[in-house]
């Protein structure tokens, strides 16, 4: 199996920078990590996925923010830290003399990389028909092997890989080039406390055909899939599926073709985009509150006319407009949890919200004529969440140090 394989979906991990991470204790000590720049605790916690993370490769914790940017130099991911309150991302790595351009830094992570009881996590390719799991310190040292994800009897595919609430999650993607009835996702959980694995949902999954995952909260991941794989083309129907990782069991929810989705115990709040799927204007757009226990549907309204997708945490929803001009800039609208317009910004050509976390939205650069999905993507900005209200919201400068 070719490297190239495990990292499906992981080319958008982003970042650049040439430095150590913070210092920390031995992983699974329980010690609270100690640097110099000052301590915030996180509204979400490090080992859950933050559903305002665009990317597959972000964690933050309470002494900074740990970025992954896919490397054509090593064929991998790379992982990135700022300091809480830093004003750059530097490789995770303090060897001497290292040019972090090989497997050998200490930055290197493979395919994708997660937080759990004070350690990272990353996973990798092994030669054995294996996902391997590999536990590091908080600033990139001492890479060791701790637990594998078997994949036996599962043909040769593509992986979506994401942490949350201590489990990895594995979905593996159908090999294109075998038969119809054969080509079958699966979706496996390991639990990083033990690293004993379970399949999910093995029969909904044998006519089910799954996207990227929408967001995770605590024992529930939502992924977006497109029902029947012998629909005509054209014809492919996406709904949103949520599965329960304790109970093992999947429901499908009335959610069509919608990635801009915030989950909590009660309910899914989701944004209907001014735009169809085929890019037309759409018949009814707005935000939506889904009840997860009866059932019921509240129209929020459409306070921004040209909301195209949407993300969520606990204190706002960050909406980006259709872009204007023919893709060269896009306004980002910042909306209270009860629908009103709190501040807005235009971003520049190629900028894109990469992640929302507990002060700060990260907006990455690239070229508005280049291809996306195959260039690197550092992050270049921030926004401050404290000017937010202000009407002057400010991009300030996060550079890449190599």
């Amino acid at each position: 199996m070719k490297r190239t394989i495990i990292l499906f979906c992981v080319i958008l991990c982003l970042l650049a920078g040439c430095g150590v991470g913070p210092k920390d204790e031995p992983a699974g000590s329980g010690s609270t990590v100690q640097t110099d720049a000052p301590q915030e605790v996180p509204r979400v916690p490090p080992e859950d996925r933050n559903q305002a993370f665009f990317c597959p490769g972000f964690v933050e914790t309470p002494d900074g923010c740990y970025y992954g940017l896919f490397s054509e130099m090593v064929y991998g991911t790379m992982i990135y830290f700022c300091p809480r309150g830093g004003d750059a991302f530097r490789p995770l790595c303090g060897k001497p003399n290292c040019r972090h351009e090989d497997e050998n830094c200490n930055a290197f992570c493979g395919g994708a990389f997660g937080y759990y009881n004070g350690a990272l996590y990353s996973v990798d390719l092994s030669e054995e028909n294996a996902l391997l799991i590999t536990q590091m310190n908080l600033d990139g040292s001492d890479h060791r092997v701790v637990g594998k994800v078997d994949l036996t009897g599962i043909p040769e595919s593509g992986f979506n890989l994401t942490f949350h609430h201590g489990k990895l999650f594995v979905m593996c993607h159908a090999a294109m080039n075998l038969p119809l009835e054969e080509q079958v996702d699966h979706l496996l959980l390991v639990d990083l406390s033990d690293f004993s694995q379970k399949e999910l949902a093995l029969d909904f999954m044998a006519d089910t055909q799954f996207s990227s995952p929408s967001n995770f909260w605590k024992d529930k991941a939502y992924y977006l899939s497109g029902f029947g794989k012998n629909a005509l083309p054209g014809h492919e129907e996406t709904k949103l599926c949520e599965f329960d990782t304790v109970t093992g069991a999947v429901r499908v929810l009335p959610v069509l073709d919608n990635a801009s989705t915030y989950a909590t115990d009660s309910t899914l709040y989701y944004l209907d985009s001014c735009l169809d799927g085929a890019g037309n204007p759409a018949e009814h757009p707005g935000f939506r509150e889904y009840d997860l226990q009866s059932g019921e549907v509240k129209d929020c309204g459409m306070p921004v006319e040209d909301a195209w997708n949407a993300s969520y945490d606990e204190d706002y929803i960050y909406v980006c407009s259709v872009p204007r001009e023919s893709g060269k800039y896009q306004t980002l609208y910042i909306l209270s949890r009860d629908y009103k317009l709190v501040d807005q910004i235009d971003l520049q050509p190629g900028q894109l919200m990469v992640a929302v976390t507990s002060d700060r939205i990260y907006l990455t650069d690239y070229e508005p004529n280049g291809n996306i999905f195959t260039s690197s993507l550092p992050i270049a900005y921030y926004l401050d969440k404290a000017e937010i209200g202000s009407r002057k919201l400010t991009e300030k400068p996060v550079p890449v140090v190599e």
